[in-house]
């Protein structure tokens, strides 16, 4: 059957045209369970992506464990939590009950260079399940937006958390089940006096929570450390110093804000307070902004956050100044100017990535569609098709007219098919349609005549 006959059919075509659509609808399910199938067994894998251990810890006197976890929270979906049996480690100080009145509640040391200290740590596994736990000692640091913040495993440790040996790194324990961990803390001759601030750290293995909703399921991957604070105090002289080191303009935060340098050259945890005043060149006041912030570790230096109140501030330069208590009755002023720059042009996307992502989508992007979207994506799909279809049919016609047209036009042009008498050999005379001209047609006809009225000029052949 040929392609021409096949199109002119309007029911073939039809045909054709469902055909199609059911293989689109096919191609389009199998896409779904296999998106489906990806959020199934790859959505840990993005939330491991979406881990980020935060060691935020209150001052360590008052607040000596926090528990620290890092989790990637699928949203807009309404599942069944899948209950696993998990281990939980809870750790805390050994209590001596015959020389201490109270438990303690982190471990605090006031002693000298070159001591030696012999202390115990309890573990016990509150979960529901066996496990393993694996502990480590590691410096402080101060975070951010202030407070104390700890070192991971795999960090360089520099100062309490090259001090401290553990009799054990790992302890598997049943649950219920509980153990001590001695372990020794040695100061080193030579160290500057002050205060010195590190932990003993937890660390819980990876844990996943699976939730589910019909035939998709999120995995979300738990990465859970338990800090307990050690704070050491050794004997020489006393410093509190707070310095500034510069306001600049934050580019990188969502929200307006300016950084402010902050820097602790003392010996002593800082816990400043105070306020933020930005003002215009001609002096009016903008910002009033209230600062309260957590501990700032000596020797440590962070550009703290302030986020702007109620008016934004517009491209130019303003004036800034700080003021901020701390330690025992010490107060740091402090002036500075500032530039806000003009927000960066937004940067197109090129069009090449753009159809990249259209033609090779997520594979999760399948698995968020409902029935209600393939329904519509099939409908409009169903529409395309039927105007190409009448589309078709329409090029066809127009094709075929146009065909015909050439055709008459090419036939004019070359002239007609006229009978010729011509001889065949054996004495009669035929006539042969040949295609003549329009300028030889007069003369064929003429010729045609003159051999009819004289039959006998013609050439006679005897017979055999």
């Amino acid at each position: 059957m040929c392609v021409s006959s096949f199109f002119s059919s309007r029911w073939r075509m039809l045909l054709l045209q469902l055909g199609v659509l059911v293989i689109i609808i096919l191609q389009l399910a199998v896409w779904g369970v296999e998106g489906a199938h990806a959020a199934w067994g790859e959505g840990s894998s993005h939330a491991v992506r979406g881990v980020r251990s935060a060691h935020t810890t209150r001052e360590i006197r008052s607040h000596p464990t926090r528990k620290v976890s890092s989790s990637h929270i699928t949203r807009g979906v309404k599942s069944a939590h899948v209950v696993v049996r998990q281990a939980h480690f809870d750790i805390k100080p050994i209590f001596y009950p015959y020389y201490e009145m109270t438990p303690r509640t982190t471990f605090l040391y006031t002693t000298r260079p070159g001591a030696l200290i012999r202390d115990s740590l309890y573990v016990k596994n509150n979960g529901t399940a066996r496990g393993t736990v694996t502990l480590y000692s590691a410096d402080a640091f101060t975070g951010q937006s202030s407070g104390e913040a700890f070192f991971m495993r795999t960090d360089l440790q520099r100062n309490v958390g090259t001090w401290i040996t553990l009799s054990k790194h790992r302890v598997t324990l049943n649950p219920g089940q509980s153990t001590t961990i001695p372990f020794t803390l040695r100061i080193p001759h030579h160290v500057r006096p002050g205060q010195h601030a590190g932990g003993l750290v937890a660390e819980e293995p990876i844990q996943k929570q699976s939730s589910t909703q019909g035939l998709y399921r999120a995995t979300v991957r738990l990465h859970t450390r338990e800090v307990l604070g050690i704070l050491i105090n050794l004997p020489g002289k006393i410093t509190e110093k707070l310095n500034a080191t510069g306001i600049i303009y934050n580019k990188t935060s969502t929200y307006q804000s300016v950084l402010v340098g902050l820097s602790n050259t003392g010996t002593q945890l800082l816990r400043p307070s105070g306020r933020l005043r930005i003002m215009d060149q001609g002096g009016r006041l903008l910002q009033n902004v209230p600062m309260k912030l957590d501990t700032i570790l000596p020797w440590t230096v962070i550009r703290y956050p302030v986020y702007m109140h109620r008016h934004a501030l517009h491209p130019g330069t303003y004036y800034a100044t700080l003021t901020l208590a701390y330690g025992h009755k010490h107060t740091m002023h402090y002036a500075t100017s500032f530039d806000v720059p003009f927000p960066p042009l937004p940067i197109n996307i090129p069009a090449a990535k753009v159809i990249s992502d259209l033609v090779t989508p997520d594979t999760n992007f399948f698995a968020l569609l409902t029935p209600w979207h393939y329904a519509v994506g099939i409908t409009i799909l169903f529409f395309l098709l039927s105007g190409l279809f009448l589309w078709s049919q329409k090029a066809y016609a127009s094709t075929t007219s146009w065909r015909k047209k050439l055709g008459g036009k090419q036939a004019k042009k070359d002239g007609k098919q006229v009978p010729v008498l011509h001889h065949n050999g054996n004495g009669i005379h035929d006539l042969q349609p040949i295609k003549v001209s329009g300028k030889a047609k007069k003369e064929k006809k003429e010729a045609l005549v003159e051999s009819q009225a004289h039959p006998n000029n013609t050439r006679q052949h005897p017979p055999k």
